[in-house]
């Protein structure tokens, strides 16, 4: 979508961001205070594991195509845009610079932060936190989709960069069922059932 805004095409109606990777250099201030806080990531395999996979080099860490949070985006048009993470993921400090950069450009841009959840809680699906955040995400296009509708072509709600291809219609159905309302449990049980779910799948 970055690139896209820069060459002047046509962009998505609205994006959303879940676990900013904004700063493949690795300054961002969560990278040290939550290091070890995140069951889901860590530093180290971020280094060893992610950038050659990526090909990602320290020259490429500060190149703003890569790490966003370095960009300039005034001056040109960029959809709305949906910042999501856990309050104890850490890459909180990327979401929370990449929509410092968006606002200051004069962008719309939503920071929607989430209690004491880890990076990608919003794929552990079965969690109440997991379907309030899809929710959320069925909001903000539902919103923005509709509202470009009547206006500006824009790419199809399908054509956005979602990472699995029927995520689209997990998202629609979600937003037509109703929410039952329950009670929430205690911080400290809700991210003892993330991290446990989380081994579950790491068993698997």
């Amino acid at each position: 979508t970055n690139h896209l805004s820069k060459l002047g095409e046509a962009l998505p109606a609205a994006a959303v961001v879940q676990g900013t990777m904004g700063d493949f250099s690795l300054d961002s201030d969560s990278f040290t205070t939550l290091r070890y806080d995140d069951p889901r990531t860590q530093v180290d395999l971020l280094v060893s594991h992610v950038w050659p996979m990526l090909g990602i080099t320290p020259e490429k860490a500060r190149d703003p195509r890569y790490s966003t949070v370095l960009d300039d985006f005034s001056g040109r048009r960029f959809p709305p845009t949906m910042i999501q993470s856990g309050s104890k993921e850490i890459q909180l400090s990327d979401g929370i610079r990449l929509y410092d950069v968006l606002r200051s450009a004069g962008h719309e841009v939503q920071l929607d932060i989430h209690d004491a959840m880890q990076h990608c809680f919003h794929s552990h699906w079965g969690t109440p936190e997991a379907r309030v955040a899809v929710e959320r995400v069925a909001e903000w296009f539902d919103l923005h989709v509709a509202d470009r509708a009547l206006g500006k072509p824009a790419l199809a709600v399908g054509q956005i960069e979602f990472p699995h291809a029927n995520e689209t219609r997990i998202i629609q159905r979600l937003h037509r069922v109703p929410v039952r309302q329950k009670a929430m449990p205690p911080v400290s049980q809700r991210a003892g059932v993330m991290i446990a779910h989380h081994l579950q799948i790491q068993q698997l």
